[in-house]
């Protein structure tokens, strides 16, 4: 009778193992097989293979507690395979990270998920002078494992990082061409635009972390005729956020004056097709009058025939 017992409970097991993917002896296969993927752009295809170059894993348990991290190499398939002990994780994923960003020291079984911080590089007076590559961040909540068998989840990454030109028509600058990268004037004028935020830290659910510093953004100037363009790369974008964009004109005396002040993310919104979720690359027209009042918005190809109440005024 024992050895019927016996039998049955073996055959019950390898059933179980069967019904539930494990196929090897040693059970190695068994595990939680996280499929990556990217469709939150433009087009809605999966892009993943095109824009994704490494991916750094995080697991936090029921908790909140950091358990484990891991990394990925998407040039060997999309999928990754973790064992993880039986219980309810959260997983998180942050596609391309790199010396332009840190994150703060994770321990296992002491630091949270409201600790662990990600951060982009900026210097003493918070200024960020890196120009980033792309980064991306998806997660999945609540996720049970179980003590045997194979689990699989999708893991659709969202971008991080926005890239926005910006061009400037009507403004006194001389048509030599320019170029160059600074919080100062533009070379060869008075002009200085810069975007500010407080969007330079997250916490590892993609939410601000709510003692982020202000940021400054440099810009990197170019110039084609009289058309000033400058070019910033900066961190999520979301409705009603604290970003703006600031014009300012160097004084005789060698003041500031603010010509034009203005919510980036409002800005960008006066276009309703943009999606901050699905757009990353983004162009604002602006075009000034004499008193250096917009007269002119185009978002994307989009006009704002109604243009903006800028300051306006006369530089003397």
């Amino acid at each position: 009778m024992t050895r019927i017992r016996l039998q049955y409970i073996l055959l019950s097991l390898a059933l179980i193992l069967v019904f539930n993917g494990c196929m090897k002896e040693d059970y190695s296969d068994c595990g939680l097989y996280l499929q990556f993927k990217y469709t939150h752009n433009p087009e809605q295809a999966d892009k993943f293979s095109e824009v994704i170059k490494a991916i750094d894993v995080f697991a936090f348990d029921a908790g909140g507690t950091f358990a484990g991290q891991w990394k990925h190499d998407p040039s060997q398939g999309n999928e990754l395979h973790l064992q993880l002990d039986k219980g309810v994780y959260t997983i998180v994923a942050w596609g391309n990270l790199s010396e332009h960003f840190s994150y703060s020291s994770l321990q296992p079984g002491v630091t949270t998920m409201d600790e662990a911080i990600l951060s982009i590089q900026r210097d003493a007076e918070n200024t960020v002078n890196v120009q980033p590559q792309s980064l991306y961040h998806a997660m999945v909540n609540d996720l049970n494992i179980k003590q045997i068998g194979i689990q699989r989840t999708d893991m659709d990454f969202y971008h991080n990082v926005n890239h926005i030109e910006i061009n400037m028509e009507g403004l006194p600058i001389p048509a030599a061409p320019i170029e160059g990268r600074s919080t100062a004037s533009a070379p060869g004028t008075r002009f200085t635009i810069l975007v500010t935020g407080s969007n330079g830290d997250y916490k590892f659910d993609n939410s601000r972390w709510e003692n982020a510093p202000t940021l400054t953004y440099a810009p990197r100037y170019s110039q084609s005729g009289k058309r000033l363009t400058t070019t910033f790369s900066l961190m999520r974008l979301s409705k009603e956020d604290d970003t703006r964009i600031i014009l300012l004109h160097t004084e005789e005396d060698g003041s500031l004056r603010e010509l034009y002040n203005e919510s980036l993310s409002g800005l960008l919104m006066t276009n309703p097709k943009l999606d901050f979720d699905i757009d990353s690359e983004y162009q604002i027209n602006l075009k000034f009058d004499y008193t250096y009042t917009v007269i002119g918005i185009t978002v994307n190809a989009w006009n704002n025939v109604d243009g903006d109440d800028g300051q306006g005024g006369t530089i003397g």
